[in-house]
């Protein structure tokens, strides 16, 4: 979290995270932890379909580029449907944007904090002016994932009212977010949802990413 601190949060997203890290762990903790035995299955067969996808039966040598781009694209998928359900993670440009969106942030995520040996204010500002003359990276990534999220978010709404309670819950985040007690169906907070997200996905991706591309070289 150390460099984390750094990162001018407040103009990346609308809600800073850590502001409620301890719901972002609690989520961690029940929603993703607590439930890989039901996303086992899915998980793989999301592997399965990305590495076939981005990498191929490689029957002939094949040159990889960027692993590290590979091996986003191919947890992007599954994290996103782990997040915001099968409905919405079957589009791809939104499994594009969860697979690019650490990247796009990571710039800001990895500048070395040198100027803060003068004075932290000083290091904030600096990294801080791309957003001060209007520059956001995950602008783009968040319409894609509103304008994605929203039929899911407003048809889930409508099968409530309609089942009530032999309405069954989906087992994602999305789902898991619509059930706390803050959440206002009738007034959908789309900024705050996507923010919940980005910040799961974003850590979520470079770990998982991280560690494809590791298995990927101690297997090649």
């Amino acid at each position: 979290m150390g460099v984390l601190n750094f990162v001018p949060l407040h103009f990346i997203l609308d809600y800073n995270p850590f502001d409620i890290i301890d719901f972002h762990a609690k989520t961690t903790r029940e929603q993703i932890s607590g439930k890989l035995s039901l996303y086992f299955d899915k998980m793989q067969e999301d592997i399965f379909y990305s590495l076939d996808k981005w990498i191929g039966e490689c029957n002939e040598p094949r040159s990889i580029k960027s692993i590290w781009n590979v091996c986003n694209h191919v947890t992007a998928k599954l994290i996103a449907n782990i997040c915001i359900g099968e409905e919405a993670s079957q589009h791809e440009d939104v499994v594009h944007s969860f697979a690019v969106l650490s990247h796009d942030m990571n710039r800001f995520f990895f500048l070395p904090p040198f100027l803060s040996f003068i004075h932290q204010k000083l290091h904030e500002f600096v990294i801080s002016l791309p957003f001060l003359i209007g520059f956001n990276p995950i602008t783009k990534h968040k319409k894609v994932l509103i304008n994605r999220m929203k039929p899911v978010v407003e048809n889930r709404i409508q099968q409530k009212k309609i089942l009530g309670d032999s309405y069954k819950q989906s087992d994602d985040i999305l789902e898991f977010y619509m059930s706390q007690p803050n959440f206002d169906p009738s007034n959908v907070n789309y900024n705050y949802l996507a923010d919940l997200l980005f910040f799961l996905i974003v850590v979520g991706i470079v770990t998982t990413g991280r560690s494809l591309a590791n298995l990927l070289f101690d297997y090649a």
